[in-house]
């Protein structure tokens, strides 16, 4: 096997003891937002900005490339879901001072927001069931800060319904009694 010069300064990674996000509260900052103007929603993502999670998103996205789906959300501003897309601009506004929105996405960059992760149950490619963690709600920053917020119960995937009876062919009865 090949010796590498720089072993010692070669981190670990895989076998370490640090315990995986839990669902609750964290406070954190908008770091992108995507408007979709033609399904009328922004995909809005995250990282924690306070406590010992800090930077956990910005951390997953080095080691794997990607940033998982729990530092990523979409708000919809179609006339259907408005007051949900006021009530998230509200929180926003309320943890960040003197902030007014404007109707500039952009501008929500940078921005501090509550937000309340939760379980949920997907499946996998595989057929399988797997569980993750996903955006529940958002609320103003000290409302996190404050524990003023209560972590869902885990969602679980319903049941798939079973599939309907198939019928046999009705030719093979006799319907020589039937009186019609």
């Amino acid at each position: 096997m090949k010796k590498f010069d720089n072993w010692n300064e070669v981190e670990p990674t895989g076998n370490t003891t640090s315990s995986p996000l839990p669902a609750g509260g964290y406070v954190g900052k908008i770091t992108d937002i995507e408007d979709n103007p033609d399904k009328m929603y922004l995909r809005i993502s995250w990282d924690i900005s306070e406590g010992e999670y800090k930077g956990n998103g910005a951390s997953c996205m080095e080691r794997m490339g990607f940033l998982p789906y729990s530092f990523r959300f979409i708000r919809s501003y179609k006339d259907s879901a408005l007051r949900f897309f006021k009530g998230f601009i509200s929180c926003v506004e309320q943890s960040n001072g003197n902030f007014k929105w404007d109707f500039d996405e952009h501008k929500l960059i940078g921005k501090t927001i509550g937000i309340v992760l939760g379980e949920q149950e997907y499946r996998k490619q595989d057929g399988t069931v797997g569980t993750r963690l996903a955006v529940k709600r958002t609320l103003p920053a000290d409302a996190i800060r404050g524990g003023q917020f209560k972590v869902p119960p885990k969602e679980v995937l319903k049941e798939e319904a079973p599939a309907a009876p198939v019928w046999s062919a009705l030719a093979d009865t006799d319907d020589s009694e039937l009186p019609f």
